[in-house]
């Protein structure tokens, strides 16, 4: 015998429309959106060891004060030599303990959270603490920088396992290196911090060395930042600028040329730049002569924005584009060693 289920006329009943303004009210069209002058960057910057990723800070548009000079309040806390300085400065956060890079480089102020301890956790709850920070100034006055950049990812991701390592050491591994249980809070910890981060009122520039990982669907090779392996294909989803920096031999032997990819291509396809938007300011590679009045982040505004444009747009369109190289600079470890594939526990997870 077969049973009818009876329906329930409340169920059908159209629900009443939700109080207060429409959801959708808050959208707006496509062609009302454009990209302003005081646009501000979010850029993952990666490359080698050597590849000119911190250096290019110094070519970020810096901010001015709004009366033209650091508040009194601000006073208190960054050094005399910015004082009188109409631009904010960029605040550069080292947990390399390489920021001598940046010597003798002005407008930049430099605050390194490194620690000697390779396993101590002190230098993540200081940067927590930095955020925290950061996000006071940004909430209750004039946020103090026109830029804040942590370098690097691949130091943070260690330094946020420290910390994971201090909730559970019952499940630590051999010779205290991290088990199953510490990878989901090391994950946790930096999907934080750098959400958090990204979101202050400035540009954000976050420096990541890279590395090869196969492809589960595919089986193909492709290059991401290094680490964790659940972050490698999501942090530069995060980003509207994700650039690649490369250096090579000049032609007359004479010194390295520093370039940057910003657009996609074969192993490399997380690069893009929202600036470029389908590819009609610039065309790569972009030549960053650090030489030059106008270079880096401040050429791509200047191309952006109309002030300069590339000739290289006026070539034949049927031209072939030169691919740069892919074993430049691509792969290499911190000491400047080729790694074949994924590196030690960090592609656990």
């Amino acid at each position: 015998m077969i049973k009818t289920v009876e329906k329930n006329p409340k169920a059908e009943k159209t629900p009443a429309p939700a109080k207060g303004p429409s959801i959708l009210s808050r959208g707006k069209p496509a062609e009302d959106i454009g990209i302003e002058k005081n646009y501000l960057l979010k850029a993952l910057i990666g490359g080698g060891s050597g590849s000119g990723k911190s250096q290019c800070l110094i070519t970020i548009p810096r901010v001015p004060w709004k009366e033209g000079k650091m508040p009194e309040d601000l006073r208190k806390v960054l050094p005399e030599k910015f004082w009188d300085d109409p631009l904010k400065p960029i605040l550069e956060i080292d947990y390399d303990n390489r920021a001598a890079v940046l010597a003798g480089e002005p407008g930049i102020y430099i605050l390194t959270l490194f620690d000697l301890d390779p396993n101590s956790s002190k230098a993540w709850r200081a940067g927590e603490k930095l955020r925290k920070e950061l996000w006071a100034f940004a909430r209750l006055g004039e946020f103090p920088f026109s830029a804040v950049c942590e370098d690097s990812l691949t130091m943070m991701g260690n330094i946020a396992m420290n910390h994971a390592r201090t909730f559970d050491v019952e499940h630590l591994g051999l010779g205290g290196s991290p088990g199953r249980s510490h990878w989901l809070p090391q994950i946790h910890f930096l999907r934080t911090h750098i959400n958090s981060m990204r979101m202050l009122p400035c540009h954000y520039i976050l420096t990541c060395h890279m590395e090869p990982m196969q492809d589960d669907a595919t089986g193909a090779m492709k290059f991401y930042p290094k680490v964790t392996r659940s972050l490698k294909p999501e942090i530069p989803t995060w980003f509207n600028e994700t650039y690649y920096c490369r250096r090579k031999e000049s032609k007359d032997g004479k010194g390295m040329v520093y370039y940057w990819i910003t657009k996609g291509t074969q192993k490399y396809d997380l690069f893009k730049s929202t600036l470029n938007q389908k590819g009609k300011f610039w065309k790569d590679p972009i030549r960053v002569n650090l030489d030059k009045e106008i270079s880096g982040f401040q050429l791509l505004f200047a191309l952006r924005f109309g002030v300069i444009t590339d000739p290289r747009l006026k070539e034949v369109e049927n031209e072939e584009e030169r691919d740069f190289d892919e074993t430049d600079e691509v792969g290499t470890s911190e000491d400047g060693e080729e790694t074949g594939g994924n590196s030690g526990e960090q592609d656990k997870t």
